[in-house]
């Protein structure tokens, strides 16, 4: 059995959810063990990885795309989709500036170490959705946090002002 539990799960266009603590913390030390480098992130898909916590991160994302699908009708319904990951690791002032991700449908953002005072923000770029150009959801995720959003979706991070890294698994989703 899949072990996650749904929270906020149909808030303004994203699902939350929170995996377990023994994933979170398996996940934890895979990325630390497994990250070549900070600056190696795009040289490598995690998903490659015949590891048994990347196998049950994979079929809860699965569970979880379907069940965006089914609730939003932003993102084209379809029982093909497939998954690239890489993995972030920032500490001091490190932070990822504001962007989206072209070319896929959805994106997944999985958090599994996090300081005190880490925070993401979620921006629906849709003017039509509010009058000053969209509607901002700041989170502070606790380890184990993982976020689906549409991936035209802004969304950034604040710098952590910690020694602790920020450890986060980015995904993208396509759907075929």
């Amino acid at each position: 059995m899949i072990e996650y539990d749904k929270i906020e799960p149909f808030t303004s266009g994203y699902l939350k959810t929170k995996l377990s603590k023994e994933l979170t913390k398996g996940l934890k030390d895979l990325c630390l063990k497994r990250n070549p480098t900070i600056d190696e992130w795009d040289s490598y898909d995690f998903y490659c990885w015949e590891e048994p916590e990347i196998k049950e991160l994979n079929n809860i994302q699965v569970e979880l795309v379907k069940e965006y699908m089914k609730i939003y009708n932003s993102v084209k319904v379809s029982d093909r989709f497939s998954f690239k990951g890489w993995v972030n690791i920032r500490n001091d002032d490190s932070w990822h500036p504001p962007h989206n991700h072209a070319g896929c449908s959805l994106i997944l953002n999985t958090y599994v170490g996090v300081p005190e005072g880490t925070a993401v923000t979620f921006m629906d770029p849709n003017p039509a959705i509010a009058d000053y150009g969209g509607v901002y959801h700041k989170i502070e995720p606790e380890e184990g946090t993982m976020i689906l959003t549409p991936s035209w979706w802004i969304h950034w991070t604040q710098p952590t002002y910690k020694k602790e890294n920020r450890i986060s698994m980015s995904t993208n989703v396509s759907i075929h």
